[in-house]
């Protein structure tokens, strides 16, 4: 399939602000919104996988689908998960039972299942902001992987980007779980490609286990450590 990257203009009083992986977590994605304080003049970019591992991916996709009603400027890119979430869905009913229950997204079969399915069927793969490409993945340069990169990642989807353009724009991608300090190293040295998976489902893990936002504009990096677990054992749901 030939897909043409859609390109965004830069708002002319808002930000640009690109968040990485949700994977389910809504607690941390709520309390980092608010820490952004988004405005209606902002363009929100989440960069794919909102939902999977995460206990909470319904309460994701439905936060996002109630601020883009509200009239924010919100545009959710697809993930391999969203992708794989749809392919699953086509291998027949068992297949995709066994699939949201292995990925703890059953909470979707609680309402309409087709909507969902409509909606991550209109995920953009990528926007090219002028300066920017938001992705999932990067696009790679004279490389294909099945694991990394854009063309690997969704082998099917024949991307209208030269590999002259691509190295014109830096890359804001999730996917490739990353340290925050080697976040902030990649933005201090100003890398071409800025992974901005800060790994929010790996808790345990001391440099991981955050929710990362990233202006595209002034370059500021913001972190929401994951308080899902926390607000569980409030709750009274693990002991």
């Amino acid at each position: 399939m030939n897909y043409e990257i859609p390109k965004l203009d830069k708002p002319q009083n808002g930000r640009r602000i690109a968040i990485g992986d949700i994977h389910g977590c809504a607690d941390t994605f709520q309390l980092l919104l608010r820490k952004l304080a988004i405005q209606k003049e902002d363009q929100l970019f989440l960069l794919g996988d909102l939902i999977d591992k995460g206990g909470r991916s319904k309460e994701v996709i439905d936060a996002v689908l109630e601020l883009q009603k509200e009239g924010y400027q919100v545009f959710p890119i697809k993930g391999n998960h969203e992708q794989a979430f749809l392919d699953a869905y086509h291998e027949g009913f068992d297949f995709f039972m066994e699939y949201l229950t292995t990925n703890n997204t059953a909470d979707f079969l609680d309402d309409d299942i087709e909507a969902y399915l409509t909606y991550f069927s209109s995920f953009e793969y990528c926007y090219d902001l002028g300066d920017w490409l938001a992705c999932h993945s990067e696009f790679l340069i004279n490389e294909r992987s099945i694991y990394r990169g854009m063309r690997g990642m969704f082998s099917r989807i024949d991307f209208q980007i030269s590999e002259a353009l691509i190295l014109e724009k830096r890359q804001i991608t999730g996917h490739f779980v990353t340290r925050t300090s080697q976040i902030e190293t990649s933005i201090k040295n100003k890398n071409n490609v800025i992974y901005l998976d800060s790994g929010c489902v790996y808790a345990e893990n001391e440099e991981l286990g955050y929710l990362a936002a990233f202006d595209l504009d002034s370059e500021e990096l913001f972190l929401q450590k994951n308080v899902e677990r926390v607000l569980e054992i409030e709750e009274g749901e693990i002991t």
